[in-house]
């Protein structure tokens, strides 16, 4: 039998998504052919300007902040130009145009990623339709290609059709630019992916069905990957107050902040004195909606403040209605505070076990959801443990023997069923 050779993966990826750790858990598995990502503090001429980014705090700060391990940054080739040209496209007036200025941001540094070439790689791996033209590159090269699709693709057709039934709540958005195709049939930011990826990798079953469902990728291209918990909130400790319920994210009708509020007016008028909390930006069309009013909105809140809300909070509730797989649901399940969620959300709690599952968009069966937790603190009790110990399954260091495996079974796989 041949002996299966371990792939050799270049990323793309711009920002720090989750901290880099998909370049780094490959390092650490000896799979890594290199990063390729925009200004960061460790590597490239960020490296240089660093100390001079701290200084000048804001946004710049941020991107000192940015830092890899020696020996990913040692790897690592970035492209200044990337993080100029996506700062120059938000600030496009208009959301039609940002969605045109992002992608042609993207396709702008392909072309320069495609002159940078591959190396030594075997398979590239693009963090969601980043960089477009290296797939097509990589494919024409012979590279295995994969997508990390961190959310689901159907997401702005969900969410277009969420503002046509609540008008008044939000401005138009197009995302990553989907919706303008009905404009210009020719401007479909997503046709890269689905034609030239190999390798789909789903962070939960919501993507991985959408894709399926919805895109007629073949299931066996699809690789069912959930992200990671910070471990720092499997160290809080609980202060739990009795009604406290919890949410994070931008409260906006993608996150359900409707349903929500919809909820906590049901469990008002039910004489439930629950405290809704909010953190996260939300604009000011939404604090106008009177139907807010049960909610307690926070803003932004920093990292040491979010643990202090995990601590204290009673059940965290987030009734998404489209995600990848939210990262907050994995740290209010480490901080060991019971989820009541979506299946959109794309969460790894198991209904009746961590948490409960709700249909979107049911503020009944919400409200419902939360009170069943609140009042019954047995029950409470047993969901937050097993919350906790269900979060510590995704801990970075398991996402380093994660990734790397579903790589390699999925070669093996390949060896012995080829496309």
């Amino acid at each position: 039998m041949t002996q299966q050779v371990e792939p050799k993966v270049l990323v793309v990826q711009f920002g720090s998504r989750r901290q880099y750790d998909m370049p780094i858990a490959l390092e650490r598995a000896g799979m890594l052919a290199g990063l390729y990502t925009d200004l960061c503090g460790s590597a490239g001429i960020g490296k240089l300007v660093a100390p001079v980014a701290r200084l000048l705090g804001g946004r710049f700060k941020k991107l000192a902040k940015r830092e890899l391990p020696d020996e990913v940054a040692a790897k690592t080739r970035t492209f200044p130009s990337w993080t100029w040209d996506m700062e120059q496209a938000a600030r496009e007036p208009s959301t039609a145009d940002r969605a045109r200025a992002y992608i042609e941001a993207h396709e702008a540094v392909g072309a320069k990623m495609q002159q940078a070439g591959f190396g030594d790689a075997s398979h590239l791996l693009v963090i969601f339709m980043e960089a477009q033209g290296m797939l097509s590159a990589a494919k024409r090269q012979g590279l295995t290609t994969i997508s990390d699709m961190v959310i689901a693709l159907s997401a702005e057709r969900i969410v277009r059709e969420e503002r046509r039934k609540h008008p008044g709540w939000e401005a138009d958005g197009y995302f990553w630019g989907e919706t303008l195709t009905e404009e210009d049939p020719s401007f479909r930011p997503s046709a890269e992916t689905l034609a030239m990826t190999d390798i789909f990798l789903c962070p939960s079953t919501f993507v991985q069905d959408d894709l399926i469902e919805n895109f007629g990728v073949p299931a066996k291209k699809t690789l069912l990957l959930p992200y990671t918990t910070n471990p720092m909130f499997l160290e809080i400790k609980p202060q739990t107050r009795k009604g406290q319920v919890f949410f994070a994210g931008e409260p906006g009708l993608r996150k359900g902040i409707h349903t929500l509020a919809e909820a906590a007016r049901i469990l008002r008028e039910r004489g439930r004195d629950y405290d809704f909390r909010i953190a996260g930006h939300a604009t000011q069309t939404v604090l106008a909606r009177p139907e807010v009013s049960e909610l307690t909105f926070l803003g932004r809140i920093p990292h040491d403040r979010m643990r202090e809300e995990l601590a204290s909070a009673d059940v965290f509730a987030f009734p998404s209605i489209a995600e990848g797989s939210a990262g907050v649901t994995y740290e209010a399940m480490g901080a060991r505070v019971p989820v009541v969620t979506t299946k959109e959300s794309g969460s790894v709690a198991r209904d009746g076990v961590d948490g409960l599952i709700v249909p979107r968009g049911d503020p009944a069966a919400l409200a419902d959801a939360i009170e069943k937790i609140v009042e019954d603190r047995g029950l409470r009790e047993a969901m937050a443990a097993s919350a906790r110990e269900k979060a510590r399954e995704y801990s970075w260091d398991t996402f380093e023997t994660r990734l790397p495996k579903a790589l390699m079974d999925f070669a093996v796989r390949e060896a012995i069923e080829p496309r």
